[in-house]
This record gives C-alpha cells, structure tokens and sequence, in this order.
C-alpha cells in the first residue's frame, strides 16, 4: 500500500474511532490544520491482545449540505424528512500482525479494514443542546493491504447516539451511546476461522458462523481551549459473551475495552460559517 494512502487511511481511522463530533457553536465551511491522535484498543473483536495506535498529520475538513468529510468520517447527506435522513459513510480498523498476538502466531497477518455504505438515522429529540438519534448502519467491508484484499462481508450496526452541548460548562461536549454489530456475508471468517493449514494442538479448525460480533457502550468528553485548539477524550466498553463465535478457539474474551485520545489545532478555514452541523 503506498505511503500516502495509508495517511489518508490512518487520518480516517482515528476520527472514526474516537466518533468525535463537532464541538458547539457554529463551524466553518471548511477547515484545515494538524491532528494528533491515539487509541488503545484490542485486535479485533473479543481478541486477547490490546494494543496502541498513534499518529500525527495534517487534516482538512469539508462540511457541505450533501457532502461532508469531517471528525465523524467521510459521508453524503440526503434529508427525507424533518426527523429522517440517509447518509453514506466510510469507516475502517487498524491492521493486526499476528507475530503479536499469541492466539494468531503462525496465521496470516490482518490487513487495514475500509467499509463504506449507507446509514438510516432518525432524531427522536432535539432543543438548543442535546441531540439524541437511533441510526441503523449497513457497510460493505474491505481489506486493502495484506494478503487477504478484498471483500470481507457485511457488518450491520443500529446504535443510540446522544450528544450534549454545554456539558457542565460552555467549551465542553458529552458523546455518548450504545450500539450492537453483526458480521454477515462471511465476516465472522476474518476474525475467527481457523483453517486447516493454521491447526495447533492449542488451535483446532473451526469454521465460523454469520451473526452477532460484540456490543458496546461509548462515553467520549471534546474541551475546546480555545476556537482553533481542542482536545478529546473517548472510550468504549465492549460486550462479546453472547456473539455467535464464542466456541473459536480465537474467541478469548467477553469484555474488553477502547480508550483513545485525540489534539486537534486549526490552522486554516474559510469565513462561512455553517450553523447545521449534523
């Protein structure tokens, strides 16, 4: 994978990740400076191994009526109503080497994750503060590096997402939420099959099932010092004890946990101003 795109990819990673969100106030047109990011997260879904994910680099937002590529990620926008709206978005996952995780020594490595496709999202409340919508998300899932490129399958997510602006005090944003995720299309195979060839006395085959990957619970705070400085702290608690793969013998934990954190300073942006951010 060429150097570049894997900045662009990493970029996209962390603002997806994290799920921040505009801070309150209006934000411009478009905007553009540096971020810092990081996150501490497990290797994939119920994996045994956390690891650490950093990187520095330049970013540029766009926040226009259809299209948008900004803190929650690349997408297009179509109103079909006061409370409804579909969108279209990317996400992504970092690579997993499997020289460092015990459970995958000797199997292929996992390449960078790309999944695009559309989101349903309804907004059951909203005042001049708080915002509180239930989205259902479809997303076709690719790999782009390693030996595995190409189609993954299909990951199914509906989440309650609730944002508050002012929380505590004016420069301070509450995120939080809850969401459940399915692997379907032959998914689950990325994360938790074990073909023949990669057979140990402490790894039999297994041959994994479509069907539900993991839930979690999100809590994320985003302080903006100052009108081009900000700072967010994020986390989520993962829930796998009823997935549908439990019996994998790469399937080693029930619970685990996300915490990441990401400095964003703004060096450029236009003079309009949106005041819709969503």
């Amino acid at each position: 994978m060429k150097p570049n795109r894997v900045l662009a990819l990493l970029l996209l990673l962390v603002a997806t990740s994290l799920r921040a969100a505009p801070a309150s106030g209006s934000e411009p047109l478009w905007d553009a400076g540096l971020l810092a990011g990081g996150l501490y997260s497990p290797d994939y879904p119920a994996a045994a191994s956390n690891h650490w994910n950093s990187l520095a680099l330049p970013y540029a937002y766009y926040r226009g009526q259809r299209l948008r590529a900004d803190q929650s990620g690349l997408r297009g926008r179509f109103p079909l109503g006061e409370r409804l709206e579909f969108s279209l978005g990317l996400g992504g996952a970092f690579p997993v080497n499997s020289r460092d995780n015990a459970e995958r020594e000797g199997m292929p490595d996992l390449g960078y994750l790309l999944e695009a496709g559309p989101t349903i999202g309804y907004r059951l409340y909203e005042d001049g503060a708080s915002k509180l919508r239930l989205l259902a998300q479809a997303r076709a899932v690719f790999a782009v590096s390693g030996d595995d490129r190409g189609y993954q399958g299909l990951a199914l997510q509906p989440e309650l997402s609730y944002r508050r602006n002012g929380f505590l005090r004016p420069d301070l944003q509450l995120l939080a939420g809850v969401w459940a995720r399915f692997g379907q299309d032959g998914l689950n195979r990325r994360f938790y099959e074990v073909r023949p060839a990669d057979v140990r006395p402490d790894r039999p085959a297994y041959q994994a099932r479509d069907g539900y990957q993991q839930s979690a619970l999100s809590l994320g705070l985003r302080h903006r010092f100052s009108p081009d400085l900000s700072l967010f702290l994020g986390g989520q608690l993962f829930l796998t004890a009823a997935a549908a793969n439990t019996e994998s013998p790469l399937f080693r934990r029930n619970s685990n946990f996300t915490v990441g954190a990401a400095l964003q300073y703004r060096l450029f942006h236009s003079k309009q101003a949106l005041a819709d951010q969503d």
